[in-house]
């Protein structure tokens, strides 16, 4: 692996270091409750220390989506921080990289053809620099986080890499800032619904006194107006049961992190129906983005809790003799869209059996299998360009008594020192990452190692770089003879 090597370091492994216990730092304080702001800002002191900068500053889109504000920063002059502006464009570093949607690294501004005399960085006499993208949900940008320096210098891949680290960060952040922002005003729309209709408790009452004679009627409107109570009363102890679950999430870490995400669902649901009052177009599709961002995250949340409970020894097994032909059917079934999106040709063929008398078994846990080769699908989909191939074959050694199936690919590739490193958990190697391979937090290959062994097997990969890989998943072999032998179920 290669270390990083900015100046300032006469020890790139323990600057290494130094860098990921940061971004780790910066994560804890993020999921502790550290305000926003105040993250900015440290984030700022900590790139500026890490990376051997005078300059570091973290600027924001604004809504126009044409102009971003400096927000928070490290070197600049008084009156730069909370006012200066950039617009997205060539004339400033972080305005072309918000208009590249990549991350820029600039070896000398005074040669640089990419920009336009920038400004802000020539009042400075800044030279180098490097910014990366701050992502939001469905990669939007919320804005630049960029480290500049008045010394000519080539900054690193690794630069790069640590820049990103500290900018998803703050991207979870900001994006936690505006869902939570979202349900206050979710609550406060509750609130005044709640209120309206103990004000019309109240009409009513006075009704009834007034008018003996509509007596009936008014109880059968009595009757419906403590229905509706009594559901604005559920919703509202659902909402105060949600944040106590945020808060133990927060404090614990534990398995109540699904608890927030399901109230989130909850939430987005009923104001999706208008339950809350008349919502506008552009109101549900800004709802469908918080639905499909909390499917997404309740996703990550799950593969960490799976490989919690793994590692805890809290997964339960229930080996059965399975039929391969049948499984790979359902498999072929649930990735058919992924291919076709991305144009690729799929082969299966070597898992059909020999002869009706003569299937491939193997004794494993149905379910676990399905997540097993799923996982291992998709993971080719996700790093084979269009036109490409994926393949999944299966053979039978009888002698040694096992079942190999191997899921092969003509993806782009990994290099040999990183063949290990991709099934140890949250990691995830740079394979020339697109928008789309960048999703996930790097648990599914090493869920995916832990349940093969824990079936008795093992899970390995070949592979090389610009010419594919090949995954080989070794089971137990059944046999025919095993009187339990069944489907995929």
């Amino acid at each position: 692996m290669n270390r990083p090597s900015s100046e300032g370091s006469s020890d790139p492994a323990t600057l290494w270091a130094r860098q990921q216990a940061a971004v780790a730092d910066l994560g804890v304080r993020a999921l502790g409750g550290l305000p926003v702001p105040a993250l900015l800002q440290q984030a700022a002191r900590v790139v500026a220390e890490l990376l051997d900068t005078e300059f570091v500053k973290v600027v924001e889109l604004l809504p126009d989506g044409l102009t971003a504000r400096v927000v928070a920063g490290e070197g600049w002059h008084d009156g730069v921080v909370g006012h200066a502006t950039i617009s997205v464009g060539r004339d400033s570093q972080a305005g072309y990289a918000l208009l590249s949607h990549a991350p820029v690294i600039v070896d000398d501004l005074r040669t640089e053809t990419r920009l336009e005399d920038p400004p802000l960085l020539r009042e400075h006499g800044v030279v180098s620099g490097v910014s990366v993208i701050l992502y939001g949900p469905e990669r939007s940008a919320y804005g630049v986080l960029g480290a500049h320096t008045a010394r000519r210098r080539r900054f690193t891949t690794d630069d790069v890499s640590f820049l990103q680290g500290v900018a998803n960060v703050l991207s979870a952040a900001l994006h936690r800032q505006h869902v939570e922002d979202d349900l206050r005003r979710a609550r406060t729309e509750a609130e005044v619904y709640a209120a309206q209709l103990q004000e019309q408790a109240f009409e009513l009452e006075q009704q009834i006194e007034e008018a003996q004679a509509l007596a009936e009627e008014l109880e059968q409107t009595n009757d419906e107006l403590h229905r509706a109570m009594a559901e604005v009363e559920a919703a509202r102890a659902a909402a105060e049961a949600a944040n106590r679950a945020k808060s133990d999430f927060l404090a614990t870490m534990s398995h109540e992190l699904r608890t927030p995400l399901n109230a989130i669902q909850g939430y987005t649901e009923l104001l999706a129906l208008g339950l809350r009052g008349p919502v506008t177009e552009a109101q549900q599709q800004d709802l469908e983005r918080v639905r499909l961002a909390n499917q997404h995250l309740m996703s990550l949340v799950t593969d960490v809790l799976n490989f919690a409970r793994l590692e805890a020894g809290q997964v339960e097994f229930h080996l059965d003799a399975i039929e391969i032909a049948p499984l790979v059917g359902e498999l072929e079934s649930l990735i058919g869209p992924q291919l076709t999106a991305k144009g690729l040709t799929f082969s299966h063929d070597a898992c059909a059996p020999d002869t009706p008398e003569s299937p491939h078994v193997v004794r494993a846990d149905a379910e676990k299998l399905r997540q097993i080769l799923l996982n291992l699908l998709t993971n080719a989909i996700k790093f084979t360009d269009a036109g490409g191939h994926v393949a999944l074959e299966c053979a039978t050694d009888a002698v040694r008594g096992v079942v190999r199936l191997q899921v092969a690919d003509t993806g782009r590739g990994i290099p040999a020192d990183q063949l290990e490193r991709i099934f140890e958990p949250f990691v995830q190697v740079d394979r020339h990452r697109t928008r789309a391979s960048q999703q996930g937090v790097g648990l599914g290959l090493a869920i995916s190692r832990d349940l093969a062994r824990a079936m008795g097997g093992d899970l390995t990969v070949e592979s090389a770089v610009g010419v594919g890989s090949t995954f080989t998943l070794v089971l137990q072999h059944a046999g025919k003879e095993d009187p339990t032998a069944t489907g995929a179920r």
